[in-house]
């Protein structure tokens, strides 16, 4: 059994929820520190689900529940110092990350103090300059930035104002930082197709923000128990960090708004008995693997080996690399979000080109492409040739059969005819390797449904 958007239990913390606000965990100081990026290294930002699983011993039949309402982020970044001043920066602020039972007196910026104090972690990939600076009303100030659909900035939350030249700044009295933190009053965008190019942030003191300073999103975050860097040369330390955000009311949102029904999906993918379609766009400097998969174990009983197997039929396994700029990387995000990682099932379109431009008159039937097609797989994506989405039939065909029979009528039309399953991730998180701050890529498997799975879904 899987448990859907349909039959979820809303009293259960467990369950999705519906709830658009971010709210902060409190933070070990005040002052906090800011590590600024090296993007000669991309940054790494996992999205990670949970599901709890709990399979059959005897079949390939499972229950997959969703534990998580919210995704947990994690950001791995690389920091190194450029002059002097920097390097007493750096050097302090690893210091400050490593938590200790008492506060220094002359280390001001101690971040961690215990188990239940937290640090700000920034989230690199989703920078963004500032344009224009409006002061409102209530004294909140309204920042214009160059943003579009991708980027985590969720009512609530906290964001990172940053001098452009990482120079220090007034931002308390008698405290100057290259950054600061403040807290969003309104937010850019949580959905898919929402353009909006302004945040709206709270006052700090006398802080004014200023065009050309940088925006970042910020998460609670983990105390860090080993802080570890190398020097590069004397005056060029390194470190990696690796920002894990706490699981709770603090956690940064879906990057849509799919809390709990399919509404921001269906705007961009195709469906089909009830289910998104995905045809991803791999990347093909890497070889796309594939296979089938059976469920079973060996065991060696000394003259041979004796194989059981478990599950009644294999599964077809796909694996995928995306590389795209934000925009079109941010709809196969919207899409991993909306299954709940590996919890629920989408159509797959796969690599197997099984026809190459296939002129079909419409109707039902098409002509035979193997004996061995129903072999292969009896689920097929026509895949339009002009461009566009791609269309999933049920075919069948019997022993002497010179054609094969689709479950509907498909419009007339030229058409790549690839090998398609329902199937889910194979995982609960991907990790988003941001190249530059508008550049992403991601690999990830997916694995065919099994027939019980199947049947639990259409009981």
């Amino acid at each position: 059994m899987i448990r859907t958007p349909d039959t979820l239990d809303p009293t259960n913390p467990g369950e999705f929820e519906a709830d658009s606000t971010v709210t902060p965990k409190p933070l070990a100081s005040s002052i906090q520190s800011y590590f600024r990026h090296n993007w000669t290294d991309a940054v790494t930002v996992r999205t990670e689900w949970r599901t709890l699983l709990r399979a059959s011993a005897l079949r390939d039949k499972e229950q997959r529940i969703g534990a998580w309402a919210r995704p947990r982020t994690t950001v791995s970044s690389l920091h190194q110092a450029l002059d002097q001043r920097q390097l007493r920066r750096l050097l302090q602020h690893s210091h400050d990350l490593a938590p200790r039972f008492s506060i220094p007196t002359n280390s001001p910026q101690t971040l961690l103090q215990g188990s239940d104090k937290f640090w700000a972690g920034a989230i690199h990939s989703d920078v963004a300059e500032i344009t224009n600076v409006v002061v409102q009303a209530g004294g909140e100030f309204k920042l214009f930035a160059n943003l579009t659909s991708g980027y985590r900035y969720y009512t609530g939350g906290r964001i990172w104002i940053v001098n452009r030249n990482f120079e220090d700044m007034p931002v308390q009295p008698g405290v100057s930082a290259p950054a600061i933190l403040h807290n969003l009053v309104s937010p850019t965008n949580n959905d898919s197709g929402a353009f909006r190019g302004a945040v709206t942030v709270d006052p700090i003191g006398s802080f004014v923000p200023e065009p050309g300073m940088l925006i970042v999103p910020a998460i609670d975050c983990t105390p860090v128990l080993t802080v570890e860097g190398s020097n590069e040369t004397s005056h060029t330390p390194v470190i990696n960090i690796e920002a894990v955000e706490v699981v709770g009311d603090n956690q940064l949102l879906p990057c849509s708004s799919l809390l709990p029904d399919d509404t921001n999906v269906s705007g961009l993918f195709g469906y089909y008995q009830g289910y998104p379609i995905f045809d991803p766009d791999h990347n093909y400097r890497e070889e796309q693997a594939w296979g089938f998969e059976r469920d079973g174990q060996s065991f060696n009983l000394g003259v041979s080996d004796q194989v059981v197997l478990d599950g009644e039929f294999s599964r077809a396994t796909s694996s995928f690399l995306i590389s795209a700029k934000r925009d079109v990387f941010w709809r196969f995000k919207i899409l991993f979000d909306s299954r709940r990682g590996s919890l629920l099932p989408f159509w797959v379109v796969t690599g197997n080109l099984l026809m190459d431009n296939l002129s079909h008159g419409g109707g039902t039937t098409i002509p035979l492409l193997t004996d061995s097609s129903v072999q292969f797989g009896t689920t097929l994506a026509f895949k339009p040739v002009a461009g566009g989405t791609a269309i999933i039939r049920t075919a069948s065909v019997a022993v002497g059969d010179s054609e094969i029979t689709l479950n509907e009528s498909l419009d007339a039309g030229d058409y790549h005819v690839h090998l398609a399953y329902l199937g889910r991730f194979t995982e609960d998180f991907i990790d988003e390797e941001w190249i530059k701050h508008d550049y992403a890529e991601c690999r990830f498997e997916t694995i065919e449904l099994s027939a019980d799975e199947v049947q639990e879904l259409n009981p």
